[in-house]
């Protein structure tokens, strides 16, 4: 699976090929396997109190699904890559194309997606005889349950629950969270912290620490050795040369880098390898200071072509 969520890594019979082959810029992953994806976690959910399904849920939710259609809802990928270089494409070679499409031959993915928006509320919440299970945070409201909250913009999610006294809450402490308060006594188990309800009009708050941090490959997976995404949450980032300029694998991040900005775009130190005289070079080309911009990864293409970069080198 795809730091993204997405699946599948050739377009060849839309399959997996080897054990840890993710190539980005060949990268199939398409749109309606993301949501392949969820729905297989939410199944596994309803099954088994494992916080890892609900976590691979998410992630292709945000990442792996949401790009594949744009910010105005008019336009769609089949295939959601990780790298994008415009130029290497005109080259004629078998690349996934940089520009969302209001029609397909076959559109399986457009109407898959309007679906899929529609069952999401089938994804937040199961139950047995003595616990309800929150999977998923979102605004939400039915006859005894009411969640309010910004996430995956704000870590910091209000419950409110009725009728339910006697029973238990468990709620999904997400697995790229490492900071994490309820303000209720429980107990963590599989992923998941259990509290007590204590009456039928019983309110809790959760805090989800959502620092942005950077996420590394194994060194198994030949086309990320060296290069690092960056997440805030559940959200995948990425560069793009409409804001850092062209050829995004002369960017590295400066050790120890701080990230600032908001949620929609992100900023740090890093580097550009500069351009050189001559082709072939006897001394290393000189890093020369450059601040680097990123966007969440389901917000590319939306601005026009642009070359896009999910894994970036790091010093």
């Amino acid at each position: 699976m795809y730091v993204t969520g997405g699946v599948g890594s050739t377009h060849r019979g839309e399959a997996f090929t080897f054990d840890y082959d993710l190539p980005g810029e060949t990268a199939y992953a398409e749109t309606c396997a993301a949501i392949g994806l969820a729905l297989f976690a939410r199944r596994m959910s309803a099954l088994e109190p494992d916080s890892r399904y609900a976590d691979a849920a998410e992630r292709a939710i945000y990442n792996g699904f949401l790009s594949g259609v744009s910010e105005d809802g008019t336009a769609f990928f089949y295939e959601n890559p990780l790298e994008l270089h415009p130029e290497i494409r005109r080259r004629g070679e078998r690349l996934p194309i940089t520009q969302r499409q209001g029609v397909f031959s076959c559109s399986c993915c457009p109407p898959n997606a309007v679906r899929f928006v529609a069952s999401l509320g089938d994804f937040l919440f199961s139950r047995d005889e003595s616990t309800l299970y929150v999977h998923h945070y979102t605004h939400a409201k039915t006859e005894h349950i009411e969640m309010t909250t910004e996430y995956p913009r704000d870590g910091r999610v209000s419950l409110r629950l009725r009728g339910m006294a006697g029973r238990r809450a468990a709620l999904r402490i997400p697995g790229w969270c490492g900071d994490f308060s309820c303000g209720e006594p429980g107990r963590k188990d599989m992923g998941y912290y259990y509290v007590d309800i204590p009456g039928d009009d019983f309110a809790l708050e959760l805090n989800f620490g959502m620092p942005v941090r950077l996420v590394y490959a194994d060194p198994r997976v030949y086309d990320s050795i060296g290069r690092a995404a960056v997440m805030r949450g559940p959200v995948v980032y990425c560069m793009e040369a409409i804001d850092n300029g062209e050829n995004l694998r002369a960017l590295s991040i400066a050790a120890g880098a701080k990230f600032t900005g908001g949620v929609d775009m992100l900023e740090c130190d890093g580097h550009r390898l500069a351009q050189c005289d001559e082709l072939h070079l006897h001394n290393a080309p000189k890093a020369v200071p450059q601040k680097l911009k990123f966007i969440p990864y389901y917000r590319f293409a939306n601005r026009g072509e642009s070359e896009m970069a999910v894994w970036i080198r790091y010093l």
